[in-house]
């Protein structure tokens, strides 16, 4: 009897003491290596690198010339005889608070024109107006490119309206083929001019018609003549460059 109480005894002992190593845990799982960030996505509005070589830059398109690149620069503007350079007086768009001519009736807002700028220039006594005035189309322009003319040879009237005593008044322009659509100039007198009975005003213009577009020059100063080699008169040196520079 002792036996077998020994024996269950010693049974029990191995059933809660000896387990088979293959019931256990086992070792225990070697730590994971963190996972590598995933890459956030390239910009898509990112220009990709150039395959090719870029190509040369080109010049820039110039924008279109508009009615102040049609007035002559101080140092274009023809000088009458020995005086000194112009100098730039001022710039303005429109037509300024005075009318630029003795002879103007009115302004050229109120005969058509849409657009218009002025510049003044001086030197020493000698003044000089350049105005570039553009219309709604070629045929209003050329209709007071005539109007101009007309204020021209009858200046007589308004000189006598503002109490001066006309001179020599020609009747129209003295026109300069090939020029513009039509260009012309002249020049006219008028007194008095105070402390100096044998002296005479004096008023140069030269005009051109292009397209839309006039460019209208005045020059004034004191004399007793107006006398220039033939084509050498300011106006006449004037006026091709006049031209030159009206929009296309």
């Amino acid at each position: 009897m002792a036996t077998v109480i020994a024996a269950s005894l010693l049974t029990a002992t191995g059933c809660a003491g000896g387990a088979d190593p293959a019931d256990g845990p086992g070792p225990a799982p070697e730590p994971t290596a963190p996972a590598e960030p995933t890459p956030e996505p390239s910009d898509p509005t990112s220009e990709p690198e150039p395959t090719e070589p870029e190509p040369e830059p080109t010049e820039p398109t110039p924008e279109p010339a508009g009615l102040r690149a049609a007035l002559l620069p101080a140092s274009s503007l023809p000088v009458p005889g020995d005086a000194p350079a112009w100098t730039l007086e001022g710039t303005v768009r429109g037509e300024g608070p005075d009318l630029v001519s003795v002879c103007q009736r009115t302004a050229l807002a109120n005969v058509g024109a849409t657009r218009t700028v002025t510049r003044q220039y001086s030197s020493g006594d000698l003044s000089a107006t350049h105005l570039v005035a553009r219309f709604g189309d070629d045929v209003s322009a050329g209709r007071t490119y005539e109007v101009l003319q007309s204020w021209w040879g009858q200046c007589s009237e308004q000189l006598e309206q503002q109490d001066l005593e006309p001179g020599r008044i020609p009747s129209s322009y003295t026109d300069m083929p090939g020029v513009g659509d039509r260009a012309g100039w002249s020049w006219l007198s008028y007194g008095p001019v105070p402390g100096d009975p044998d002296a005479a005003n004096i008023e140069v213009q030269a005009l051109v018609h292009g397209d839309e577009t006039l460019s209208w020059v005045i020059w004034r100063q004191v004399g007793q003549d107006y006398n220039y080699p033939p084509g050498q008169t300011p106006p006449e040196r004037a006026l091709p460059l006049m031209a030159d520079r009206l929009p296309h």
